[in-house]
């Protein structure tokens, strides 16, 4: 699988984002890649005042598989950051970031999630592909990562290219 990379103004791209017009566009294709995550251990960094506040950290790490319960095929990590806990609802939002580490190469993603105060997430959330290595060089797109349970979820990944 190989990607290409195009690059955008920032203009252009807030004129897609608000507009949803733009600068005429080559045929994208897309690919998708499913795997499942499971998690071995998650740690979290409790700063400033206890229980949820901006600045704490949480990380998660564990294998990945093609199936729900088939034969590791490579591993993850995660880190997410809290940037805001006044949410109303009991909800923070957290800069969510994830490698995978893939036979190929690696994939990142990144979304700014909204999740219970102190909590893994509940929903799935859809976030953006930032690119990769070896064989995921250039990558982009978007990936969903959906929970099947506090420790176990599954990540669509939907690589595009453009032509």
């Amino acid at each position: 699988m190989s990607f290409t990379r195009s690059a955008m103004a920032a203009g252009a791209v807030g004129v897609l984002l608000f507009t949803g017009s733009g600068p005429a566009q080559a045929s994208q294709n897309t690919h998708a890649v499913t795997v499942y995550m499971h998690r071995a251990d998650r740690q979290v960094v409790d700063v400033g005042a206890s229980g949820a506040s901006i600045g704490d950290m949480a990380f998660a790490w564990g294998s990945l598989s093609k199936t729900a319960a088939g034969p590791a095929i490579g591993s993850y990590t995660f880190r997410g950051l809290t940037l805001r806990t006044d949410i109303p609802g009991g909800v923070e939002d957290r800069d969510a970031l994830i490698q995978y580490m893939l036979p190929g190469g690696t994939v990142l993603i990144q979304q700014v999630i909204h999740v219970p105060l102190a909590a893994t997430p509940v929903k799935a959330d859809v976030y953006a592909i930032t690119g990769g290595t070896g064989t995921y060089s250039g990558a982009r797109g978007s990936a969903t990562v959906k929970v099947i349970n506090p420790a176990e979820y599954v990540v669509t990944f939907r690589f595009t290219s453009t032509q």
